[in-house]
């Protein structure tokens, strides 16, 4: 709530300036009087009139002096305490402005097109047959199969074990078709920087949310093939069982300063059958702990 210095001062500032005038005409006739005594008392008939009664005029006119001066020395001090009722209204004023400012989060999806997606429908089994009569089986002799056990097996692949990769590399690309990658972003549009923010988004388990893809399926290792061991960083993000029927997709976010619209880690969705616009439902706290709340509309058309 804003304090107006109008709100206190208006009255009596109002009536003090209304007797500027009027004051500045009392101040300079008393002023004029007192002179006036002081000669009168000293210089008027001074055989006739004792010594008591030009001292009583004396000490008369210095007190209307002290009492004018008096008057004159308090307007001036009520003067600098308005000045410093003023400088502590302001600073009032600044303290509840502070409070005023909070930081104000939203999520929305990083383009226009994004809360759109249109994955395919994947069936492992017919794409597994698919692909079985499109990948024909090796031709070989008994002969071949067993010189390829005893000499070829320690270095390479059977051609058995060639057409059986070939045919889960082809299942994973046919997957691949039926994921579709998310891009969010979280929303500053408030007054100061949002800091240690916790951020949930709130998905049905049906649509298989993931944080990474699946891994490329690699020909089987041999003997004297076997390739290094690499780890594989995973993004920022964490994907976990919230309750029995919904996932939580989780990011956790330092700071994002007011006015800003930081990209958030992207994660992936397989819907499957799903089809049709979804509700999600996200919440999000800072270090203050503030807590946002909000829905983002999610819309799949399956092909």
């Amino acid at each position: 709530m804003k304090i107006s210095k109008n709100s206190i001062f208006e009255a009596v500032a109002g009536f003090l300036e209304k007797l500027t005038l009027l004051k500045r005409i009392l101040i300079g006739l008393g002023v004029f009087i007192a002179v006036c005594v002081i000669f009168y008392g000293f210089f008027a008939d001074i055989e006739n009139n004792p010594r008591y009664l030009r001292l009583g005029f004396f000490l008369a006119a210095i007190t209307a002096l002290a009492t004018l001066y008096d008057m004159i020395d308090r307007k001036t001090g009520d003067n600098e305490a308005k000045a410093k009722l003023d400088q502590l209204l302001v600073h009032i004023e600044t303290i509840a402005a502070s409070h005023k400012k909070q930081a104000k989060l939203s999520l929305r999806f990083s383009s226009a097109n994004g809360a759109n997606i249109s994955p395919v429908v994947y069936d492992e089994v017919a794409c597994r047959r698919l692909l079985e009569m499109q990948i024909p089986r090796p031709a070989q002799t008994p002969i071949d199969n067993m010189l390829g056990r005893l000499i070829m097996r320690p270095f390479a692949s059977s051609p058995e074990e060639e057409r059986e990769h070939k045919i889960t590399h082809g299942l994973w690309e046919y997957r691949l078709k039926g994921i579709s990658e998310i891009h969010l972003s979280l929303e500053n549009s408030g007054d100061i920087a949002a800091e240690n923010i916790d951020l949930f988004l709130y998905l049905p388990k049906e649509l298989n949310p993931m944080r990474s893809l699946p891994d490329e399926p690699k020909p089987q290792p041999h003997i004297f093939l076997q390739p290094p061991h690499r780890f594989k960083s995973l993004p920022s993000v964490t994907v976990r069982t919230h309750d029995a029927t919904n996932m939580q997709v989780h990011w956790e976010i330092d700071r994002i300063n007011p006015g800003i619209v930081h990209s958030l880690s992207v994660f992936y969705l397989e819907p499957g059958k799903v089809n049709g616009k979804l509700s999600l439902p996200y919440a999000a706290s800072t270090k203050d702990s503030k807590e946002f709340s909000g829905k983002i509309s999610l819309i799949i058309n399956n092909k």
